[in-house]
């Protein structure tokens, strides 16, 4: 989570598909120069990118089981050891910096469960593991405790039958930090996980998986807001990027999929289907500059009976393959004066 994107700085290619800037645009849309109108390299590219990029901003990719890798598993009464003192501080620089930041954990109101509960002294667990806090009449921790690992990791918050549930907050070794609802040893709930980077997530989680509506939010200022399920964008949501452009629409396991807006922040603007990051089906792009193409899109590139119209009323209505002109097609000018012909690749070859 944090890779930054910078595909939407440089990516005009739509702009550079059908251009009002050429000297001619009357009924000439047949000639070499005009060929290079309809190139879709640019948005091939551009979707390419942000593929990666929304694939890369998956939350803790590394860390789907971050509770179950902390080892919060049921103690075993015979292997565990009440210490005299206090033991010494296993904190490391990292978890040290992110609880100055935070400051102490202040526990919240909980219901009581009427549960009895005896504070002793340390105990030493059978993975090393340092629990200080409440137990119940089974030895097993219950209420309020906090437990430190050897690697510098650190929970505090309540338990419930020797697993962490309730309110609580993980220190992770790396100075990362997951504060919210537990249950089962597991982040479920509400809660936010924030990363050292900056980077957080606050919102819903079962399992310790995102799952629900949540908000993501990365160093360079980009952010989604909207739906997930087992840890990945899926149903509806709104990804916003540092330049200001943004999607909402369907996302489907990180991608964007279904229907959908895209807005660049030059004023460019896509409505319509998306399959795997690119623009697939029904569709309308406009431009700012009053430039509109309603029709069909395969894998990014138009396709099928389209229509493309300009500001000053000239108009093309016929036939595209691979994002170009293909097949028969009739040319209006802005009188409504009107052209026959074929073209084959983005080129007039019969009239």
């Amino acid at each position: 989570m944090g890779c930054k994107c910078a595909c939407l700085k440089s990516y005009n290619s739509e702009e550079q598909q059908i251009s009002t800037e050429r000297e001619d645009l009357r009924l000439k849309m047949h000639s070499e120069q005009d060929s290079a109108f309809y190139s879709i390299d640019g948005i091939i590219f551009l979707q390419q990118v942000m593929r990666s990029y929304l694939t890369s901003k998956g939350f803790c990719p590394s860390r789907t089981d971050f509770i179950s890798n902390m080892q919060f598993n049921s103690l075993n009464s015979s292997k565990i050891e009440e210490l005299s003192s206090i033991p010494p501080d296993f904190s490391n620089p990292l978890t040290l910096a992110t609880e100055r930041k935070l400051g102490s954990y202040i526990y919240p109101l909980q219901e009581d469960d009427k549960v009895i509960v005896t504070k002793k002294k340390p105990i030493k667990l059978e993975n090393n593991a340092i629990y200080m806090g409440e137990w119940n009449e089974k030895w097993e921790r219950h209420g309020k405790g906090y437990q430190i690992w050897s690697d510098g990791s650190k929970y505090e918050g309540y338990w419930k039958s020797d697993k962490a549930a309730g309110k609580g907050r993980l220190i992770h070794s790396d100075g990362d930090v997951y504060e919210g609802d537990w249950l089962d040893d597991k982040a479920n709930g509400k809660g936010t996980y924030t990363h050292t980077d900056g980077a957080y997530y606050e919102g819903n989680w079962i399992d310790d998986k995102q799952h629900g509506y949540g908000h993501e939010v990365w160093p360079d200022g980009s952010s989604y807001k909207g739906g997930y399920v087992n840890g990945q964008k899926s149903g509806f949501g709104v990804f916003t990027w540092t330049d200001s452009s943004t999607y909402e629409g369907d996302f489907l396991f990180n991608n964007i999929h279904g229907q959908g807006k895209y807005s660049w922040n030059d004023g460019r603007i896509y409505v319509g289907g998306w399959v795997n990051n690119k623009m697939h089906g029904k569709g309308e792009f406009t431009w700012a500059d009053g430039r509109r193409y309603i029709s069909e899109y395969v894998d990014d590139k138009k396709e099928g009976l389209g229509v493309f119209e300009w500001p000053d009323k000239k108009k093309y209505e016929g036939y595209w393959r691979n994002g170009k002109q293909h097949g028969k097609g009739i040319l209006f000018n802005g009188d409504g004066e009107k052209s026959e012909g074929e073209w084959k690749e983005g080129k007039m070859i019969k009239s």
